[in-house]
């Protein structure tokens, strides 16, 4: 029964948000309808306990004259006790039932509910919880033109909302399954799915929570204390509170956003978490710590991605900071932030940060923090790759840093990659409980994993310049090498030309990006980017056009025809074309062919007008454009579409041959015997040119 309420009172919660919310955009409507659920939760907390107080008197609580002195009495007992144990206190008169049946029986209510709200927060003043409540229901202006353009309609649309909030039942009778701190956690995640960008300012998504609070507990769930330097609505915090096993573990965080910072404490506090145990402050975390003096056994976080910071001359002496040769880059703090949590980490405690994957590899100031990281501190515990299009906002792709100061594998770091697996939704994309396990599994027994995982020495780190891309260790796509042209067409034999389609590469370490996602951009501008520079083509290709594109797709083949960065990917149905693409060059590296089994229909670009703006959830397809060059008809060219430009395209119907460097002129030699060469391959004058050439010079 208990799961059942908790339930119903989520939808309920949900369905009465979104039918009370009218013309108001999500974000402004959040923050009422959430300050409002928390009034009426204190007001039910303060009752009950009251009650339980007043019981060996016979009296009720929210039946007590405020007037009599005989009644202010008890008022008094319940007051000093509340504010010691709860750490807030409300008059009778106060509780949200009351006001919500004065406003159906027509009284005004808003210049009161303003009162009470102010109430709260002026009576802890002097107390222990005075920080927990001082500004809490700063953000609910209930004086504000969004709630109606006079004070008459805003104590209407106040009235409407108290009287079916009174409606609903938060069960905490049921305080040992937190109902109600898990209805209102549902409530922040679906506001958050709805508000967009925004929503990664304050709520980070609960599978990505689990995890990364199953990281920081592994081996250790009897920690005290976890920290969190942009805590958002303190979701994270919670989540490690829930894995840990410690009841009493104090839980720390600061937040900038006022909104957020707001919605961090109400949320500790629906989930019952004594003001004692918590201690969430305002600001920004880089400029102004406000727990810089503790240490932590655990700390979380997911940061602000690559957003720009102050980087002052004096954080060179920061004792953050003092012992790394740079600071992260002015424009992309996420160094900047590491460094912090590192410092607030105790000796013995481990820490988990979601990070985008230019982290990873980017140089400058950047490569050489990462270094010190690796060689030098030697903190740096595991690598997981996560799907992309996780986070509220944002479909960059991210990762998982896991460090210790105190690692027991010093000798290696794993990489783990869990990119692919993953449930997808129009929205969002999101990792599973099975995701969850897999990864917790292999982080324990920090085993290879074909194609999933593999614990890499520092030394071939250090040889890979301490870059960390999770695909130079850990192999996308089942590997074969071959050591002849005889095998390699044996290995084409195997393949139904039909559903088959190759593409050669003539490096093998080269992945499967599209040219727009190898663009030198930054991850969450590449979108827009990608855009822009379509628009310019179209807009200055015109006079040069030998025909008319008739839509969109006619005129994305024709810009990648001609170099322009597109989500467009090149394959051919022809093997040998493709193993020509891998040999032709770069005679000192082995090679690679791509191998695609794809048995979906090719896009109907009747269905969709406009390629740039796919659903999330549309897979990678075929598409073969209706204006075939001559280039295409030679090169026996396809295409396939792509969303994800952050990521390298994966498929489960992917494989990969290596050729070796040394095989690459003899491979070259055998291909020119079945008519397949620079020529055949470029129909034209440049083509015979360069074939002429290699056919004198070249082949021995």
């Amino acid at each position: 029964m208990p799961q059942q309420h908790q339930q119903e009172l989520k939808k309920q919660l949900w369905s009465m948000a979104n039918s009370l919310r009218g013309s108001m955009s999500a974000d402004d409507f959040r923050d009422y309808i959430l300050g409002f659920i928390f009034y009426k939760y204190l007001s039910e907390k303060l009752n009950t306990y009251a009650e339980q107080l007043l019981d060996k008197n016979s009296v009720v609580f929210s039946e007590l004259d405020e007037t009599t002195v005989e009644d202010q009495k008890y008022l008094e007992i319940v007051q000093k006790a509340a504010l010691d144990e709860l750490g807030y206190f409300l008059k009778p008169s106060e509780l949200f039932h009351s006001l919500a049946n004065r406003g159906r029986k027509g009284e005004f209510i808003l210049d009161e509910t303003i009162s009470v709200f102010k109430s709260i927060e002026q009576r802890t003043i002097g107390t222990d919880s005075f920080n927990d409540f001082n500004g809490v229901f700063d953000e609910l202006d209930l004086t504000s033109h969004k709630l109606g353009k006079t004070s008459d309609a805003r104590n209407k649309q106040i009235t409407k909302v108290f009287d079916h909030l009174d409606n609903v039942n938060l069960h905490l009778e049921d305080s040992e399954l937190d109902i109600q701190g898990s209805a209102y956690e549902n409530l922040i995640a679906m506001f958050a799915s709805s508000s967009g960008k925004k929503a990664g300012e304050f709520y980070t998504p609960k599978m990505i929570s689990r995890l990364l609070a199953k990281l920081v507990t592994f081996n250790t769930p009897d920690i005290n204390s976890v920290y969190d330097p942009t805590c958002g609505s303190g979701s994270l915090l919670l989540r490690v509170a829930k894995e840990a096993n410690n009841p009493n573990i104090k839980l720390y965080g600061q937040e900038q956003n006022s909104n957020a910072h707001n919605l961090s404490r109400m949320n500790m506090i629906m989930h019952g978490i004594p003001y004692s145990n918590f201690n969430i402050k305002k600001g920004d975390t880089l400029e102004k710590p406000e727990h810089l003096e503790q240490r932590f056994n655990a700390v979380v976080a997911v940061p602000p991605f690559s957003v720009s910071w102050s980087r002052k001359t004096s954080f060179k002496s920061d004792p953050r900071f003092i012992n790394y040769e740079q600071l992260a880059p002015r424009t992309k703090a996420d160094f900047a932030f590491i460094q912090h949590m590192l410092y607030q980490l105790d000796d013995n405690g481990t820490m988990a940060i979601v990070v985008p994957h230019g982290v990873l590899f980017r140089g400058g100031a950047e490569g050489i923090i990462r270094k010190q990281l690796i060689k030098e501190f030697n903190y740096l515990d595991a690598v997981i790759g996560l799907p992309s299009n996780l986070f509220y906002g944002t479909s960059i792709p991210t990762c998982i840093l896991v460090f210790k100061k105190n690692r027991i594998n010093k000798k290696d770091i794993l990489f783990l990659d869990a990119s692919n697996d993953y449930h997808s939704t129009k929205a969002n994309n999101s990792i599973t409980e099975g995701t969850i396990l897999n990864t917790l599994q292999t982080y324990a027994a920090r085993n290879s994993v074909t194609l999933f995982s593999k614990a890499v020495s520092l030394g071939e780190i250090e040889s890979n310049d301490f870059n960390l891309s999770i695909t130079k260790y850990v192999t996308l796509y089942p590997t074969t090498e071959v050591k002849s042209f005889a095998e390699l067409l044996s290995v084409f034999e195997k393949y139904n030309p039909k559903f088959t389609f190759f593409r050669g590469v003539v490096d093998k370490s080269f992945e499967l990006r599209t040219t727009a996602s190898r663009m030198n951009v930054k991850q969450d501008e590449i979108y827009k980017v990608e855009k822009a520079i379509f628009e310019s083509f179209k807009q200055q290709a015109i006079p040069f056009l030998e025909f008319t594109p008739r839509d969109e797709w006619e005129w994305l083949a024709l810009a990648q025809h001609h170099g322009l960065p597109t989500r467009l990917l090149d394959w051919s149905k022809n093997p040998l074309v493709s193993t020509y693409f891998a040999v032709e060059k770069e005679l000192t590296k082995d090679a690679a062919i791509y191998v695609l089994t794809d048995r979906k229909e090719p896009f109907d670009t009747k269905d969709y007008s406009d390629p740039l703006e796919l659903p999330n959830d549309e897979p990678v397809r075929r598409y073969i454009p209706p204006h075939l060059t001559g280039r295409i008809i030679s090169q026996s060219g396809i295409f396939t579409v792509h969303n994800e430009l952050n990521l390298p395209f994966y498929s489960g119907q992917i494989k990969k041959i290596i050729i070796p460097s040394r095989l690459k002129e003899s491979f070259r030699e055998q291909l020119y015997k079945f008519g397949v060469h620079k020529a055949s391959i470029y129909p034209g004058l440049d083509g015979i040119s360069d074939h002429i050439k290699w056919l004198e010079t070249e082949l021995k």
